[in-house]
């Protein structure tokens, strides 16, 4: 009771918006001119290269994931859950997870939880906690198939107007972690999940933007519009401000598939389509989905994303 995402032709797939367009250029010829046309013509208008796509995957479902799936839509990189590589249980499972997600070509990053241990925040000047948080990630690394750090809580929790210095700090964090995972292979992706909110980032959050570029390949803002209750001209807006400050880093925007963490309902495929077009028209070449488990089935029924030409 829907219809097709694409025919298959001889020159490729052609979406069916393609397809519509196509037949109705036919009848308004045939209204005009009384008999059938000889060809159609589709031009393919701007398309730039396939986006990045990539998805936060929690430890516990990971052996539900498939790559099939996440492959033909264009998903390029997981960022796996920290207990994938801490919890012993895991073990199997992790380790058939990275090796499916080797064949299927798609690179796991470990999503670390960086200053927040057991429900509480942690200080950034603990020095003995930052050694062992980069311990930790080098266990990480150990793995056959990590193919990159994604650092999550790297930030102060609302509070960072009382600390001076406190974007230097955080950025003196972020520093030291990338220059430990680029020594154990510089080829490796490092990636970070900040704060959407723009110029108060730095005084609530410490987390400034463009400090941070310095040490990310790519920043991943949190435009979690359900949480905010905003729309996706809101996303663009905060993916094109970050675009503007790092220094020619790559943009992946961080998108909420259900409607908030209040309402866990999954928002439909053409609406969580509708957000990833508006973080490209802020600058993005790519998208993160939070999260697999909570996305609208229909979503992988389609191709992977153009950005912009």
């Amino acid at each position: 009771q829907r219809s097709p995402n694409y025919a298959t032709t001889t020159i490729g797939r052609v979406n069916y918006q393609s397809l519509i367009y196509a037949y109705a250029r036919i009848i308004n010829f045939y209204n005009e001119n009384q008999r059938l046309p000889n060809s159609v013509t589709i031009v393919n208008i701007n398309q730039g290269p396939i986006a990045h796509g990539a998805i936060w995957v929690h430890a516990s479902i990971m052996e539900k994931v498939n790559f099939t799936a996440l492959k033909n839509k264009g998903i390029t990189d997981i960022f796996l859950e920290q207990q994938a590589f801490t919890k012993t249980e895991y073990r199997t499972a992790l380790l058939n997870f990275l090796n499916g997600a080797s064949n299927a070509g798609i690179r796991v990053s470990a999503w670390v939880i960086c200053l927040r241990e057991n429900g509480t925040w942690v200080d950034p000047t603990n020095e003995s906690y930052i050694e062992s948080l980069i311990n930790r990630i080098q266990e990480f690394l150990s793995f056959p198939g990590v193919g990159g750090i994604h650092l999550d809580y790297i930030r102060y929790p609302e509070t960072a107007y009382n600390y001076p210095n406190a974007t230097d700090i955080i950025t003196g964090v972020v520093q030291r972690i990338y220059e430990t995972v680029k020594s154990a292979n510089p080829t490796l992706l490092v990636s970070a999940a900040l704060m959407p909110e723009k110029e108060a980032n730095a005084y609530l959050y410490g987390q400034d933007y463009a400090k941070l570029a310095q040490y990310l390949n790519v920043l991943v803002p949190m435009a979690y519009k359900g949480n905010y209750r905003a729309n996706t001209t809101w996303i663009t807006s905060v993916t094109s401000y970050i675009k503007d400050r790092c220094n020619g880093k790559e943009v992946w925007t961080g998108l909420q598939t259900y409607r908030s963490d209040e309402d866990p309902t999954r928002i439909p495929a053409k609406e969580l389509e509708s957000d990833i077009m508006a973080a490209f028209n802020g600058g993005a070449t790519g998208y993160v989905l939070f999260r697999y488990g909570l996305i609208d089935n229909a979503f992988w029924d389609g191709n992977p994303y153009y950005l912009p030409g």
